[in-house]
């Protein structure tokens, strides 16, 4: 018997993850997946964690990582919340590796202080937000940030229609968002760790940064105060590096 082309594919996979965590390099196949596929982060109401599941499986089949309060990649690198973990302080943590974060419209997350909190924090990161129709809400009783998002993906008629949406919309401009995914990673760090000299940005990798900045597309959004601000502080940096070496 012959296996399908995705079966083939699938055993290819499992016998090369068991040859990489026999021989102890499981980290580095990890890495090298999340640094080459798209994160999405998912907020919504509990009361919605059905469909979230089924979204969540939907993308991951087609090789996505999603991270939700309940669930997190398949690998299980990084993401989930674990009941010793702070609750919030996790919940930013993913939304701050995510390339993307949607938002599950429902009567209950409308509601949600904490689905608006998440909203916030994206917002707050520069991330982009693709807000999602799953349960009809009463937009002018909704929160501001959540009235002010443009919702044209729907799930409540058609899931198939709306998965094909979702995934052009997550797609569009994904190399740039990765980058600043990074970048947001790299700055909060430097931020949480009280700023040291030792994490900032080199010349060239200024360099890179204000050109990936001259190239941001139209939909993303700009960049978080926090990687302007490590920016502006690695320009800084890399401006008095040059004058200690001009005067000594």
């Amino acid at each position: 018997m012959f296996a399908s082309p995705r079966t083939a594919s699938l055993f290819v996979d499992l016998a090369c993850n068991i040859l990489v965590v026999r021989g102890g390099t499981f980290g580095m196949l990890a890495q090298d997946r999340l640094e080459t596929t798209t994160r999405v982060f998912v907020s919504y109401s509990r009361r919605d964690a059905d469909f979230v599941h089924d979204l969540a499986a939907a993308l991951r089949d087609r090789s996505y990582l999603v991270d939700f309060d309940r669930g997190g990649d398949a690998l299980k690198v990084d993401s989930g919340i674990a009941p010793t973990d702070q609750w919030r302080v996790r919940l930013l943590d993913m939304i701050a590796a995510a390339d993307t974060v949607v938002f599950v419209v429902s009567p209950d997350s409308a509601a949600s202080d904490v689905c608006d909190w998440e909203i916030e924090q994206a917002q707050r990161l520069g991330k982009r937000l693709i807000p999602i129709l799953w349960r009809a809400i009463d937009f002018a009783s909704a929160t501001q940030r959540l009235s002010a998002l443009n919702v044209t993906i729907a799930f409540d008629v058609d899931f198939a229609r709306g998965l094909a949406g979702l995934i052009q919309a997550i797609d569009n401009d994904v190399d740039w968002l990765r980058e600043q995914s990074r970048l947001t990673m790299l700055a909060r760090r430097w931020d949480a760790s009280q700023r040291p000299a030792s994490q900032l940005l080199r010349s060239g990798e200024v360099a890179a940064v204000e050109s990936w900045i001259g190239r941001r597309p139209a939909s993303a959004p700009p960049p978080s105060d926090v990687i302007s601000e490590f920016l502006d502080a690695s320009r800084q940096f890399e401006f008095d590096e040059r004058t200690r070496l001009r005067t000594t």
